[in-house]
């Protein structure tokens, strides 16, 4: 009896370096098995839908951070080492770019496309994300999150820099769903560690 379906995807449908922020235009291109089940995931909604006759659309999340995140990510990790004293641990020079979502904005992102599929066409994908941010910068958030300053910050070196850039645009979110991330992610991490306390 359902007439409206979201399906919480994944940037990792997309491929893991572009080098700009993704668009829902860009072609597929998962490099794991979790981003291949995803977007087989995204196929079987599209699906469904056509099938069936009812409102359905894929958000495709970036990496989450807050309540139950597991540790996972850049962002999650670099926390749990400011929140202990640090050292902060970056290799190379932190220029990599990740794009972190709070959870709370991923879960309003949820309620509103399940409100605008009640009324509009939704975009059969939109993606969800909190804009992109350097490693060195999310180290900077950690830091500051746990009260202290770049000091807890230690850069080890590499033969390899990651130059890779993975993060969202979210354009299409704000124009389809009327969604924009807003918590800020130091916020997030002190809410994340308020939580679990």
């Amino acid at each position: 009896g359902a007439t409206r379906f979201v399906f919480s995807s994944s940037r990792l449908v997309y491929a893991s370096n572009l080098g700009r922020p993704m668009k829902e235009q860009d072609a597929p291109a998962p490099d794991s098995t979790y981003g291949l089940s995803k977007l087989f995931g995204e196929s079987v909604v599209r699906f469904q839908a056509s099938r069936l006759g009812i409102r359905a659309t894929s958000l495709r999340i970036s990496q989450l951070v807050g309540p139950g995140d597991g540790n996972r990510g850049a962002l999650a990790r670099f926390a749990e080492s400011a929140r202990s004293g640090g050292p902060i641990t970056v290799t190379g020079d932190g220029v990599a770019v990740r794009d972190v979502l709070d959870v709370r904005d991923a879960s309003r992102s949820i309620r509103l496309a399940l409100d605008a599929l009640d009324s509009t066409e939704v975009p059969l994908a939109i993606n969800i994300g909190g804009g992109g941010r350097s490693i060195r910068c999310l180290a900077e958030i950690a830091a500051e999150a746990a009260g202290h300053g770049t000091e807890l910050i230690q850069h080890t070196a590499t033969d390899h820099e990651d130059t890779s850039h993975w993060s969202l645009n979210t354009a299409l979110a704000a124009s389809a769903l009327g969604w924009q991330p807003q918590v800020d992610l130091v916020e997030a991490l002190r809410h994340r560690w308020i939580t679990d306390a």
